[in-house]
C-alpha cells in the first residue's frame, strides 16, 4: 500500500470483482482510486488526489494549534483537491480520459497519458494479487 498508511477494498458480484477502491496516504496528500472491472478487464479507473492546503499565515496556525508538549495539530488544516481524473480503458490501454488539476482541465499529451497508463496499470496488477492474497 503505502508508507503512511491506505486501505484496499474489493466489491464483488456473484464472486467476480467489479470494483477495487484503494487509498493511498502519504506525507500531505491522499490518493483515492476507483478501479472498475468488466469481465475481468479493467475498464475505468478514477483518480482523485487531495493536498493540505497551506494557510495564509502558516505561522500563526502552527502557534494557535500547538499545545504546551510542542505538538502541533495538523488535521485542521484546509484540503483542496488537486487533481480529479477519469480513465477508459481498454486491453489495459488508456483509450479516452478526462484530467483537471486545481479544477482546470489539462492539456492531455501523450507523454501524460502513457505514464498514467503505466501507473494505473501497475497499481491495478498490484491490487489484484493482494486481494487474491487474502481471498
Amino acid at each position: 500500500m503505502s508508507l503512511y498508511g491506505g486501505s484496499l477494498t474489493g466489491y464483488y458480484s456473484d464472486n467476480k470483482l467489479v470494483l477495487i477502491t484503494a487509498d493511498h496516504e502519504v506525507a500531505y496528500c491522499s490518493n483515492e482510486y476507483s478501479y472498475y472491472i468488466k469481465n475481468d478487464s479493467l475498464v475505468f479507473v478514477t483518480e482523485q488526489i487531495t493536498k493540505i492546503k497551506e494557510p495564509d499565515n502558516f505561522d500563526e496556525y502552527i502557534k494557535n494549534h500547538t499545545d504546551k508538549s510542542n505538538n502541533t495539530d495538523l488535521s485542521k488544516l484546509p484540503l483542496e483537491i488537486n487533481d480529479d481524473n477519469q480513465y477508459y480503458f481498454h486491453d489495459d490501454k488508456i483509450i479516452a480520459c478526462r484530467m483537471k488539476s486545481f479544477k482546470k482541465k489539462i492539456i492531455i499529451v501523450e507523454d501524460i497519458v502513457g505514464e498514467k497508463n503505466r501507473m494505473l496499470v501497475m497499481f491495478y496488477k498490484s491490487h489484484l494479487d493482494e486481494l487474491k492474497a487474502i481471498k
